[in-house]
């Protein structure tokens, strides 16, 4: 995986390959220190490297999609191919990523999300509130995820920048399935997408050798 910037690179077993933490588009979300990036891939630094080796049955079968597991569910924290709303520091306190504001109705049942208006994807076009409806109606109404979304109705793109999430029922762990929620772009996912994802996050997927 590879981010504007230096360069990291992630191999091993799972053969992913890191490059760079992210700057400029992909830096500081509110002041928070979490990321939401774009960016063109630059060389890989060899000084920059860090190999990686995992256990073969690590390896994510359908590959760093967070629509099916990878990146949404099963981690403490946020996916690093894709960015989150929010996300969790050390303490487990939330700040944002994503978001830059958020509240939610006296009743618990709709929670109202404010966006970055500056994050891209890797393939340079912009994240908008409507990626994000996309990406939790996805989880709410499919059957592959790892991320229990069941209380979400529907997920409303208000404008580029807001997006509505209607509950169901109020569910008190919504903002902790969030922060590790990764964002795909509506206009460049589907079938494949978990092998060559594009996404915002800290680190650009840059190889991965299935199986080694």
């Amino acid at each position: 995986m590879e981010a504007a910037g230096t360069a990291i690179t992630r191999r091993g077993l799972l053969g992913a390959a890191l490059a760079g933490a992210a700057s400029a588009l992909a830096g500081c979300s509110g002041g928070d220190g979490a990321s939401a990036g774009s960016g063109a891939s630059g060389g890989v630094d060899p000084s920059r490297q860090v190999v990686v080796a995992m256990n073969a049955g690590s390896e994510p079968a359908a590959g760093f999609d967070p629509l099916v597991a990878w990146g949404c569910g099963e981690h403490v924290h946020e996916p690093l191919i894709q960015s989150t709303l929010i996300v969790t520091d050390d303490e487990l306190n939330f700040t944002n990523d994503l978001a830059t504001e958020y509240l939610c109705s006296d009743d618990g049942l709709i929670w109202t999300f404010t966006i970055r208006d500056d994050a891209r994807f890797s393939d340079g076009e912009p994240l908008t509130a409507a990626d994000v409806a996309f990406t939790v109606n996805s989880i709410a109404h499919g059957g592959t995820s790892e991320a229990d979304l069941s209380m979400v109705d529907e997920a409303v793109a208000l404008s580029d920048t807001v997006v509505e999430l209607r509950l169901s029922k109020p569910y008190n762990a919504l903002l902790y399935t969030l922060a590790v929620m990764g964002i795909v772009p509506e206009h460049a996912y589907g079938e494949g997408y978990g092998e060559s994802p594009v996404g915002s996050g800290r680190y650009l997927l840059e190889q991965w050798d299935r199986g080694q």
